[in-house]
């Protein structure tokens, strides 16, 4: 089998996970050369991103690093009303008894992000204890925002048997349980910003969750996401283990591993980790195989 030829943008998303210890002495010179081949009018967002975590190795008379810096300001500024908001969402979830933890991109922006402004933020994400149901999601919502007004706030609610999922369109909100196989809401911890407080995912729970969803919609940017926590808290390394076994399709924490070590995000699989997840695969019958991240497939 061939294997995938990576895009001519991959090594700046490579370049942007290295720890910075671990970057080329010549960065700057290779960025360039790099950027020299691109269209800015159809560089995907990924590569943006990884631009943003790289701005200062961009040359300042290039024009990549005058929309680097106004991508940071939007970035900025949208994680700001998105920590307001979230933060209104979790009150109101605490008031109600429903145990919680806001997760992915705003808990990456406000816990380990390096530089304000890297980490773009569309979405509020909030991890609720899958004993809730539907109706107690229902009712913890309206108690806020009145049903009438539901369809006029772009609100929608769903439930299946896997998970309950509440969405606020236009409310910065979208929260979900089911992610976790009969597990509680994972380890969280507090954090304050201007603007409010939030109840976040512990770095360990968080690095197993990107790992874990690696190749799943929405999430061409995980190896980005799984650096910033790595480089903020090295030892989730020895913890991911211990939480990889409670997460749906586990198995794929082992490849997606395997993947961030030929990157140099993360260090060799360990047994305790691969063996574990295919012996579990082998007995649910669930059929072992490898997930691309989208646009960003894996490193060479």
């Amino acid at each position: 089998m061939t294997a995938e030829r990576s895009p001519s943008w991959w090594p700046i998303i490579a370049w942007a996970a290295m720890p910075v210890e671990s970057r080329p002495a010549d960065l700057r010179d290779r960025i360039a050369a790099v950027l020299a081949s691109l269209d800015p009018d159809t560089t995907p967002l990924v590569c943006w991103r990884g631009l943003t975590m790289l701005q200062a190795e961009l040359r300042e008379d290039s024009p990549w690093h005058a929309r680097v810096q106004g991508l940071r300001r939007r970035n900025h500024y949208a994680t700001e009303l998105a920590v307001r908001r979230g933060s209104e969402v979790s009150a109101l979830l605490s008031s109600g008894g429903i145990d919680h933890a806001v997760t992915g991109e705003l808990t990456l922006a406000v816990t380990y992000e390096a530089d304000a402004g890297t980490v773009p933020v569309s979405a509020v994400r909030i991890w609720v204890d899958p004993a809730k149901s539907r109706d107690d999601l229902v009712d913890a919502l309206a108690t806020a925002i009145p049903r009438a007004a539901w369809r006029d706030e772009g609100i929608a609610v769903a439930a299946s048997s896997e998970a309950t999922t509440v969405r606020l369109v236009r409310g910065w909100t979208h929260w979900e349980s089911g992610s976790l196989r009969r597990a509680l809401v994972p380890g969280r911890a507090e954090v304050s910003r201007e603007g409010g407080s939030l109840v976040v995912m512990r770095a360990d729970w968080e690095a197993a969750r990107i790992l874990a969803s690696r190749g799943a919609p929405g999430t061409d940017g995980w190896l980005l996401d799984l650096s910033l926590v790595a480089s903020a808290h090295p030892s989730v390394w020895e913890q991911v283990p211990a939480r990889a076994r409670d997460l749906v399709r586990s198995q794929s924490i082992a490849d997606s591993w395997r993947a961030a070590h030929r990157a140099g995000v993360a260090p060799s699989v360990p047994p305790m980790v691969q063996d574990p997840l295919i012996e579990r695969a082998k007995q649910t019958g669930h059929r072992l195989r490898h997930r691309r991240g989208g646009s960003a497939p894996d490193p060479a």
